[in-house]
């Protein structure tokens, strides 16, 4: 049985991610506490929602 390492970041970008998918924060919200861009976010979400949290390369995941 394998699991999935994160670091911090991923691990705090993860729960940003979740927060947006289920609305309870706005994407410049969002993008604000990963500091990152807007654009970005909206990236991060869409492979995030396609893939999910353990297979998102963009969170670190392999």
């Amino acid at each position: 049985m394998s699991g999935v390492l994160m670091s911090k970041r991923e691990l705090n970008r993860l729960d940003v991610l979740a927060r947006l998918d289920s609305k309870r924060l706005s994407v410049a919200v969002a993008a604000g506490l990963m500091n990152i861009t807007p654009r970005q976010t909206y990236r991060l979400l869409s492979r995030y929602r396609d893939e999910g949290a353990d297979r998102c390369p963009a969170l670190g995941a392999a």
